[in-house]
Parts: C-alpha cells; sequence; structure tokens
C-alpha cells in the first residue's frame, strides 16, 4: 500500500501542520480521528534509492512526530514538514510517497518535479486529486496469493537490500509449490530457473509476469480511478481498482529498478547494420549495447505485414465489463518514445531487425521527418496519438502542443540482409536518413573475436573439415559470378552449430546446400559448387547419396583431398 500526495501550500506555510483526510487516516494510519482515536507517536525515515541524488546523504534519517486528532481530519506536528521545507527545499506540487511498515513506522520518499520517475506518480494523480491512496481493496478470494506474491516481489525489487531480500526469501520458502501451483492458474509463462529458484528473476520476468496476470483477471468495475465521495473540503481520493494497481505496480518496479540500471547518455543515432545473410549483425548490436541494462532497449522484427498502426499504436476494441469500447493502444514506438521523454538521463535503443522486409514509407509514415533530428523540422502527430501523448509526457522539451521530435537520448538501430533487399527497396530520400555501417564477412579473426572459428561441419565419424574454411572458398566461388556478388555470399553465423560446436550433415544438408542451391546457384551454373544435372532432391537420402555428393563438393573445393568416384545421377523422372 502506498500513499501518494502532491505538496500545497498548507504543506509547506508556517502554522499549518500536515493534515490526512479520512481515506489516508483510515487506510495508511490505521487512525479514525472521528471516533477520538488517542494521540499516535510515529516515525518517518526518509527513502531516498537514487545515490545520485543530493538527498541520498539523508537517506534513512529518522523523523520523530505525532499523529492526532483535530476536528475533521487527523494531522502530525510540524517535524516532517520542516524536513521536507527546510532539508529537501520541497515546493508545491512536489510529491511525497508514504508507506506503512505497522502502526508506528512508516517509510517516506520525496519526488520533486525534476525527478525521472516525477512523470508515473503525476499521471496516477491525474491532475485533478492532490492525493491518491494505491491498494486493491476487492481482490477475489482466488487472487489473494497471487497478489500477496506481486507485492512481496515489488518489495524486493524496490528495496535491493539483502535485508528485503532475506525477508522474501524467508516468507515464501515454505510456500514455492504453492506459489507455482498459483501462477500455473493464471498460465504464467515462466522459466526453468524461475521455477527451481523463485527469487533469481529479474525486472524484466516480473514484469512479463504482472502483465500475464493483469490480461488473465476479471475487470474492476471502474477502469482507471474508483473515486471515494466528495467532500466540501477535499478533492475526491481514489483507490486503483485491480489492473491500474497492476500498472502502477509494474511502473513503479521499472522506474525503481532504472535507478539501478545503467544506459549512459551518448550521442544519438539512427544507425543501419548491414552484410550479407549470417555475418552477425544482430550479434554486433547487441555488442555494441553490452553495457545498457535490457530494460533501456526494445526489439521488433519488420516484415510484410507490418504496418503504422502496429509500430505506432492505433485504436483497438476493449472488452470492459462487457461492454466494448474503442481505445489508442500504443505500440512499440509510442511506448519507448514516452519513456525516453519522461526520463532523460538514460539512453534508450528502439532495435529494428530486418528493417527492409518490412515497407518502411508505410510503417514510419508521418514519423519519417522525425528521422531527421533537426529541431526545426517537428512534425505533427495524428490526433489519436496527440492525445494520448498529451496524458503521457506532460513535460518535455521533445513533445509539445501536438508537435515532435526525436529525443536526444532515443537511439534507433536496425539490421539488413543485403540478400532481400528487394522485398521492399528503400528509397534514397529514407537510407540518407541513416548512419550505415557494414558487417563484413571475417576469414582471418580468431575465437576471442569470433566464435564462428569453432565451428566444425562433421560429415561423419572420422570427416570434419572447418566451418570458417568452408565459406571462404564457396563465397569466393559466389563473388566471381558478376550475377551474385557479395549479397549472396554466406557469413560467420549463416547456421547454428551443436553445443559441442560440430555442425552435423543434416544441417548442414538443410540449411547451408539448399540455400546454395535454391538462392544462389540454381539459376546461375557458372562457377556453381553443383556439377553437371546434380539437384538439391539428390541429396537424399543423407545417409547414402547425401554424404557422397557433400563430399564430391568438399573435393571441388580442395577442402579434402580424395573422394570416391560418383556417378552423375539420374534425373529422368
Amino acid at each position: 500500500m502506498v500513499y501518494i500526495r502532491n505538496l500545497f501550500t498548507q504543506d509547506l506555510r508556517d502554522g499549518k501542520q500536515i493534515a490526512f483526510p479520512t481515506d489516508p487516516s483510515n487506510y495508511i494510519f490505521k487512525f479514525n480521528f472521528s471516533d477520538s482515536d488517542p494521540d499516535r507517536n510515529i516515525i518517518f525515515k526518509f527513502k531516498e534509492k537514487n545515490s545520485s541524488s543530493p538527498n541520498y546523504f539523508h537517506n534513512d534519517k529518522l523523523i520523530n512526530t505525532r499523529l492526532y486528532a483535530a476536528g475533521s481530519e487527523s494531522r502530525i506536528d510540524g517535524e516532517l514538514k520542516q524536513f521536507l521545507r527546510d532539508i529537501l527545499k520541497a515546493e508545491i506540487d512536489d510529491i511525497i510517497l508514504i508507506r506503512p511498515i505497522n502502526l508506528q513506522n512508516y517509510e517516506f520518499e520525496f519526488i520533486p518535479k525534476n525527478a525521472d520517475s516525477f512523470s508515473i506518480y503525476s499521471s496516477l494523480l491525474n491532475g485533478k486529486n492532490h492525493e491518491i491512496v494505491i491498494e486493491n481493496p476487492k481482490i477475489p478470494e482466488n487472487d489473494t496469493v497471487i497478489f500477496n506474491v506481486l507485492e512481496e516481489f515489488a518489495d524486493w525489487f524496490i528495496a535491493k537490500d539483502g535485508l528485503s531480500h532475506n525477508y522474501f526469501k524467508h516468507t515464501f520458502s515454505s510456500n514455492r509449490e504453492k506459489v507455482i501451483n498459483e501462477l500455473k492458474k493464471y498460465d504464467i509463462l515462466y522459466t526453468e530457473q524461475f521455477k527451481l529458484d523463485l527469487f533469481e528473476i529479474s525486472v524484466i520476468d516480473i514484469n512479463i509476469l504482472i502483465t500475464q496476470i493483469s490480461n488473465n483477471i476479471s475487470k474492476d468495475e471502474g477502469d482507471f480511478f474508483e473515486l471515494s465521495k466528495k467532500t466540501s473540503n477535499h478533492m475526491p481520493r481514489a483507490i486503483l481498482g485491480k489492473n491500474n494497481y497492476l500498472k502502477f505496480l509494474k511502473e513503479y518496479i521499472l522506474e525503481n529498478e532504472k535507478i539501478h540500471s545503467s544506459s549512459p547518455k551518448t550521442h544519438p543515432v539512427n544507425k543501419i547494420y548491414f552484410g550479407a545473410p549470417g555475418t552477425g549483425k544482430s550479434y554486433q548490436v547487441t555488442q555494441d549495447l553490452k553495457n545498457v541494462d535490457l530494460i533501456f532497449q526494445k526489439r521488433v522484427t519488420f516484415h510484410p505485414e507490418y504496418d503504422n498502426a502496429t509500430f505506432v499504436g492505433g485504436y483497438k476494441p476493449i472488452t470492459d465489463n462487457g461492454d466494448i469500447k474503442y481505445e489508442f493502444v500504443p505500440q512499440i514506438f509510442t511506448n519507448i518514445y514516452v519513456e525516453s521523454c519522461n526520463d532523460p538521463s538514460h539512453q534508450y535503443y528502439l532495435i529494428i531487425e530486418e528493417i527492409n522486409r518490412g515497407n518502411c514509407a508505410e510503417i514510419f509514415g508521418e514519423l519519417f521527418q522525425l528521422l531527421d533530428r533537426d529541431v526545426n523540422y517537428k512534425i505533427t502527430s495524428s490526433n489519436e496519438l496527440t492525445n494520448y501523448l498529451n496524458i503521457s509526457i506532460p513535460n518535455s522539451k521533445f513533445y509539445k502542443n501536438g508537435k515532435m521530435l526525436l529525443p536526444d537520448n532515443l537511439s534507433i538501430l536496425a539490421t539488413m540482409n543485403t540478400s532481400d533487399q528487394s522485398l521492399f527497396p528503400m528509397d534514397s530520400a529514407f537510407k540518407r536518413r541513416w548512419e550505415w555501417e557494414y558487417i563484413p564477412i571475417n576469414y582471418t579473426a580468431d575465437l576471442t573475436t569470433n566464435p564462428s572459428f569453432a565451428y566444425k561441419i562433421k560429415v561423419d565419424d572420422t570427416t570434419t573439415f572447418k566451418w570458417v574454411d568452408f565459406i571462404e572458398k564457396v563465397n569466393l566461388r559466389i563473388q566471381d559470378n558478376p550475377s551474385l556478388g557479395m549479397d549472396k555470399c554466406i557469413g560467420n553465423y549463416f547456421v547454428k552449430p551443436n553445443e559441442k560446436n560440430e555442425i552435423s550433415i543434416e544441417n548442414f544438408i538443410y540449411k547451408v546446400i539448399f540455400y546454395l542451391w535454391n538462392d544462389v546457384f540454381k539459376d546461375e551454373p557458372k562457377n556453381s559448387i553443383f556439377k553437371g544435372k546434380i539437384t538439391y532432391q539428390d541429396f537424399f537420402p543423407i545417409k547414402d547419396k547425401g554424404e557422397k555428393l557433400l563430399r564430391s563438393i568438399l573435393y571441388d573445393l580442395k577442402l579434402i583431398e580424395s573422394i570416391e568416384t560418383i556417378e552423375e545421377p539420374n534425373t529422368q523422372s
């Protein structure tokens, strides 16, 4: 349970203590001022999770104060207000969070307007409510266990300290199977590692978990807030419904994880990694981002059916208590655009695999102009996107009044297989807005820089040869044909070996030989590795014909020294 409140004039001025009306008194402090509960001495512990914040110096500071009834509200003495105003330099509309530990002890966080996580709590307050109680008051009996698990996960991820971890283990170690069985009821995707050790999971796992649970539980009556009755003295106070409680939990965990994660700011870039199939373009992207935590990366693969609505978002039917309504549902570009605008201290990366397998002009649509990264070329977003961004990005220099720019902390990286460039050709206007990096085929590296140098093709128990020797020989044949060239060559990672770095003869024939026959040499006999009237079907059955034909190809490429005489295949039907 978390109490969120933005500070207003009475909270900071002289002569007025911080007051709490009915809901926070009842839910957070368990204090019923209307029944004149006795005064209570309480302790606030200040928590600053961001070690780079100047307020981290005051982390774990204890503030002793008193909670007491005062007519139509409860109040606390001035020690907390003094700490906020004089030490933290709090201002009106900054936000505080209060989390109860027990009836005497409470933790509180201070979220100034310039904090990365301010937008999350500001959006929850909805611009109208000056306070909100985050809890779930309507959990059906069959959902109770799963929600308790999620709250413990949340506490663990947010705290990130040994004490919390040990408490978490102690709480659930005796109920591990019960928890796993509950997760199974919700058809939850969990890894074998997750099953073996419920506690060694990542923030990515917990967010997947929350999303899946959210998709499987019944909805509350209220889609966003359940508002308590408005009184004459206070704005409406809100209690989140189940699904939105999960949404809050997910965002809260993610924001706290970002504080402990790494993605240093750098110069923004639009870059396409291109090369022949199997050269390791995706591997190179991963290597370039090896110091960037995954929560700052989003990855998507373009394909012929991919369109603007799938990339940016659009209106989709949503079922709400049996009624169907249409809402704007953001997709990968909009999601990372919002995250990067709201979190300017980290670099974000949108990774597009196989960018040329989709119709880029249609997919990017009006976003095409953003790739210029020129402050003079702002684009006007569509009405539905504008309405969504107006709510999701309360304050950003890259989005204002429906005008968009690419944030300087958002880079877009893409991969392109040059052998597929005929699917959806890119025009020159699109190409010139990207930097390009060619990923060559590597024949001279070593195991420390290129794992493919350990790959071996296993013909039989006594005959093996190096994969890199094969691709070097066959690629020379391909390049010597002016109708083919580098685009049809085979890269270092075209085929994956087993755990012993061996490529079986079956895998080799099914993937490599088929590609060379079907996509390279079938209509280009010059320099072909397939002599005479050999066709792909002549390699079957593999143990008989396939092995002999493969040996003849290896002999022709000078990869083995001798072979048996091979009769020309009978191609008559």
